[in-house]
């Protein structure tokens, strides 16, 4: 493994998303020196060529793609999870950077900004973590929209971002009386259709969630239960080891008002629809900052260190949001004007306008 000071490999995942890479690589390369910086892409289009890397592309070591093994309704993330952890076999470095396509960082610099500060805390994992407006989702640990590791820390061998969606969907189609007996008697239900192996952690999460469907039936409470997609593997086996240091982004985030009952505020972070932990979120905005104001189009804002540090264009390759690129190019131009400083070696913060 490369032990230079230039010891960071960028990594993405591709799916019809050339555009979004061009301007990623526009705006990184302008705000950064990229000179040393391997940038990987797993090519995983599997039709519509215009919208794919080509394979002689200068910019990129472009990989080919795997193949799509799943039909489900989740079949998008088992694809994105077979590229990412084909990418980590390409992976020389000791820190390696997973960055969707969609997910912009503005601040000049943050390349070696981010690498010093990471070496410099002993961090196994630092990035964004998911939007607080997303339940489902594992919090306080980063997600693959922007999840740096170091490798030397963190085995490469312990990164698997396979989901684990439809397996924890055939065991919570199971009574709770069948969960209970396979996990605390090991008596597997009579004429079972599951063909894998559960685990004793799955078999109990499982069985969490049957009692909390029955808790939230009974009484109208409203409870989170977190689907175990791209990334949770990790998540799980790491997050709740102390051994691993790590940081995370902060989400520009208010919390809404509650709707559940007033005894709400009892239930574990765990079950609770809202982030409890304090410092999770920000209430500043990049507009705070004289910085587009990306918010009122429905994506994500982060800040690090008090300082706006990128925005993630969610659901731009699943037609959520709407979004001409046109515009996000404009867009993109305006951060690299408005958000640029002179380049040198200093980690401090660049300095922007004071907020209002």
């Amino acid at each position: 493994m490369n032990d230079s000071s230039n010891d960071l490999t960028l990594c993405s995942v591709s799916f019809r998303s050339k555009f979004a890479l061009d301007l990623n690589w526009q705006l990184t390369t302008r705000l950064n020196d990229t000179r040393d910086i391997r940038w990987l892409v797993v090519e995983n289009t599997d039709d519509a060529r215009e919208q794919a890397l080509s394979p002689n592309d200068s910019r990129f070591v472009v990989i080919p793609g795997v193949a799509n093994a799943n039909s489900g309704h989740a079949k998008g993330s088992y694809h994105h999870a077979a590229a990412l952890n084909q990418a980590l076999e390409f992976i020389e470095t000791r820190y390696v950077l997973f960055l969707d396509p969609d997910f912009f960082i503005v601040q000049p610099e943050w390349i070696q900004r981010v690498r010093k500060y990471v070496a410099a805390h002993k961090l196994a994992f630092w990035g964004a973590p998911y939007y607080p407006d997303r339940p489902t989702k594992y919090r306080y640990f980063p997600c693959g929209i922007c999840f740096l590791v170091d490798l030397v820390r963190v085995p490469r061998e312990a990164l698997d971002w396979t989901p684990e969606l439809y397996e924890m969907l055939a065991l919570r189609e199971l009574s709770i009386r069948a969960l209970f007996g396979w996990l605390v008697l090991g008596r597997r239900p009579a004429n079972s259709k599951i063909t894998f192996e559960p685990t004793r952690e799955m078999l109990s999460y499982a069985l969490r969630v049957r009692l909390g469907w029955r808790v939230q039936k009974q009484t109208g409470l409203k409870l989170r239960f977190v689907k175990r997609d791209l990334g949770y593997r990790i998540y799980r086996d790491f997050a709740r080891r102390r051994e691993y240091a790590r940081e995370c982004l902060m989400p520009v985030w208010r919390a809404e008002p509650e709707t559940s009952p007033r005894w709400a505020a009892l239930i574990p972070d765990d079950f609770s629809l809202t982030p409890k932990r304090k410092n999770y979120a920000t209430s500043m905005s990049f507009c705070d900052f004289g910085l587009p104001n990306v918010r009122d189009l429905d994506w994500e804002e982060y800040f690090w260190r008090g300082q706006p540090f990128a925005f993630h264009v969610r659901g731009m390759f699943q037609g959520t949001r709407a979004m001409n690129p046109s515009d996000l190019a404009q867009l993109i131009e305006q951060f690299c004007r408005d958000y640029s400083a002179p380049r040198n070696n200093s980690t401090a913060a660049p300095q922007l306008a004071s907020v209002r």
